[in-house]
């Protein structure tokens, strides 16, 4: 695309923004380079290739923003509260993520409207709960990782929250950040550009990872030095490692592909299937650059693979579940053989053997395009650590008597 001019009406409750953003974009799709080169009998040329492209991009931004006082939360950063939305095409896949947010003692938001709330199995469960907070807010599907607030947060302990542009077709699951914003009384940063949630991962110290597609959706170019590292700063991030998405993946998503567990681990996927070769080379290619970039700003990492498993259209993810405090909520599937499940298990509570692994059904979800981080999203409120503790100590008893409050 070149010379481009992307016009969004964004409508909030309360407010109506205007963005106009313009763009000179000539990206090089790698996965395209990736897909040609892998019909070539030297599949590790291939992930070579897609390696030394993208570290050339990154090796020009990864110095420049190490003063930076803001960092991307970390994807192992336990939540203070839990976001989910209510969908009856996944019921028993909320009812499971309430049960163990509440055994965590994780308080619950559940987004939900009036219809919602008469069919919803989770209003039931209010009664066993006072740590569930309903809210009435106007949204369009229940992908809440994507449209909800992305959170960065300093050393000192507060966090600020931003709001990237969502799809035009959703608006109100664009207003969201929002809405929330106003409910709890806090602010909200707007940015201009298009970024799903689930496009982007973080160690919590700085380095995070994103798909060239993302980057593409965005209408970043990594070959424009100063357009990458404005997006970069943006997103709270010292180097942004760009990893090839999966060939026939919907979402171009990094959530699909790596998780961190800690500033110095990742979990990356690994294609369980022999004759999935392009993923494989795909894979490794996330591994390699992962390890490169984080050893540009001296952060090396632990690799931890687990297993990912496609049939037809659906990419069955270990990767894409959620850490509370002391729990992880680790996608389940049916469709899965037991021994790749079993294995996945055993991995992640080896990776974290203090963090019990509640499993969370996802096949429903999978068949929609996502799993158990998708349909979550952790936060922490602007302000204080203190302040947020006491805003949630405050609600939630005057929730103690089982109502269920609207806003």
């Amino acid at each position: 695309m070149t010379g481009q001019i992307i016009l969004e009406i964004r409508s909030f409750i309360n407010n109506s923004i205007i963005r106009i953003n313009a763009c000179n974009l000539t990206t090089v799709f790698l996965l395209v380079w990736l897909a040609t080169l892998i019909a070539m009998p030297d599949i590790t040329y291939a992930m070579n290739t897609v390696n030394t492209a993208v570290h050339d991009s990154a090796d020009k931004a990864v110095a420049s923003t190490l003063h930076q006082s803001y960092i991307l939360r970390g994807d192992w950063e336990p939540p203070d509260v839990l976001l989910i939305v209510e969908s009856q095409e996944w019921q028993d896949s909320l009812d499971s993520i309430v049960t163990a947010a509440n055994n965590d003692m994780t308080p619950v938001f559940i987004v939900m409207d009036e219809d919602d709330k008469q069919y919803s199995d989770i209003v039931m469960m209010e009664e066993q709960s006072s740590n569930n907070v309903f809210l009435n807010l106007s949204h369009d599907t229940a992908w809440v990782r994507d449209y909800g607030p992305l959170q960065l947060k300093t050393n000192s302990g507060s966090v600020k929250w931003i709001d990237f542009a969502y799809s035009t077709e959703r608006l109100n699951d664009d207003s969201i950040p929002n809405q929330l914003a106003t409910y709890i009384g806090t602010t909200v940063e707007v940015r201009d550009y298009f970024l799903d949630g689930g496009a982007v991962i973080s160690n919590g110290n700085g380095l995070c990872a994103i798909t060239e597609k993302s980057l593409e959706d965005a209408s970043v170019d990594p070959l424009y030095p100063e357009e990458f590292e404005d997006f970069r700063d943006i997103l709270g991030c010292k180097a942004l490692a760009v990893l090839p998405a999966l060939t026939g993946e919907s979402t171009g998503h990094a959530d699909i592909i790596a998780q961190f567990l800690a500033p110095d681990i990742v979990v990356v996927a690994r294609a369980a299937q022999e004759e999935r070769k392009v993923l494989a080379a795909e894979l490794e290619a996330a591994v390699k650059i992962l390890k490169q970039i984080s050893e540009e700003i001296n952060q090396p990492l632990k690799v931890i693979r687990l297993p990912l498993i496609v049939e037809d259209e659906y990419f069955y993810s270990y990767i894409n579940g959620t850490r509370l405090k002391n729990t992880y909520l680790i996608p389940s599937f049916n469709n899965v053989p037991y021994e790749f499940e079993h294995m996945a298990m055993n991995i992640m509570q080896s990776a974290l053997p203090d963090v019990e692994m509640f499993s969370i059904p996802a096949d429903e979800i999978v068949k929609k395009g996502g799993a158990v981080h998708c349909i979550t999203l952790g936060l922490n409120l602007p302000g204080s650590t203190d302040k947020f503790q006491y805003w949630v100590k405050r609600n939630l008893q005057a929730l103690s008597s089982g109502s269920i409050l609207f806003n």
